[in-house]
């Protein structure tokens, strides 16, 4: 707590920007709460309640790298976050006014940029139920589990994919870093961590704040996952929520599905 507080008061007399990401992380509210300090979550929440790099992190990438079915991934999603809410709103502690949401994408580009928007609505919808008045940020990653070591040109393109998607989407940042070029020569390491840099100074993306607006099949995959989620979350908010031991079980089956 002492090392916390010297912390917390040398960010407060330095003038940074960026995020202080105060979370729990989604393995300790589903397996084992017991070997979480919630003391200390509180008291940073409350040492940095009016500061402008607090934030309420939601690590959705945990979920992105276990379940398949991409609205059973958001229902997921949106259960560990409304349960961050309702754990914040039960012990008097206050909503950051900026929440980032992490995801991982694939290699569809109309499905990726579904996905983004989706969890805007979704989320969004919670947050307004609780009458919670936060701005939400999206920021990817790339998610390597259908990449294959040998297809160097294709991996690139992959990479591309997600980042392209990542941006028309509204995404706030993207995370790219070197081994995801899963090669060893440096040439494709280069290539891999310009991608974002050549999408913003060639590509013309950053001209309208929706690139994707009007696109029918980016509008009906997104329509039909929102609302595929938003059902799939009821159901898990009818069981009890995220921490009831009838969901572990059933996320324990559908993580089974997918390669760690």
């Amino acid at each position: 707590i002492n090392q916390q507080t010297k912390w917390v008061n040398w960010v407060k007399s330095n003038r940074f920007n960026g995020s202080i990401r105060n979370t729990i992380h989604p393995y300790y509210l589903i397996y084992d709460k017991a070997k979480f300090n919630f003391n200390n979550y509180k008291k940073l929440n409350d040492d940095l309640q009016d500061h402008n790099m607090n934030c309420l992190y939601v690590d959705g990438e945990y979920f992105s790298h276990r379940i398949f079915e991409m609205d059973k991934e958001l229902a997921w999603v949106a259960a560990y976050f409304n349960e961050l809410i309702e754990y914040n709103l039960i012990n008097d502690i206050a909503i950051p006014k900026k929440i980032i949401i992490s995801t991982s994408l694939g290699t569809s580009l109309f499905e990726n940029i579904a996905k983004i928007k989706a969890i805007f609505v979704v989320t969004n919808t919670i947050i307004n139920a609780h009458g919670i008045k936060s701005s939400i940020e999206i920021e990817t990653s790339f998610n390597r589990i259908d990449v294959s070591p040998l297809e160097k040109e294709h991996h690139i393109l992959r990479l591309t994919v997600a980042c392209m998607s990542s941006i028309i989407a509204g995404s706030i940042r993207i995370k790219l870093a070197n081994h995801d070029a899963i090669f060893e020569e440096n040439y494709w390491k280069k290539i891999a961590c310009n991608i974002p840099l050549i999408l913003k100074e060639e590509s013309y993306l950053f001209i309208d704040d929706d690139a994707s607006k009007g696109c029918y099949i980016v509008n009906q995959i997104e329509r039909m996952l929102s609302e595929s989620a938003w059902t799939k979350f009821k159901e898990i908010e009818k069981n009890g929520g995220l921490c009831s031991s009838s969901n572990k079980k059933i996320f324990q089956k559908l993580k089974g599905r997918r390669l760690l």
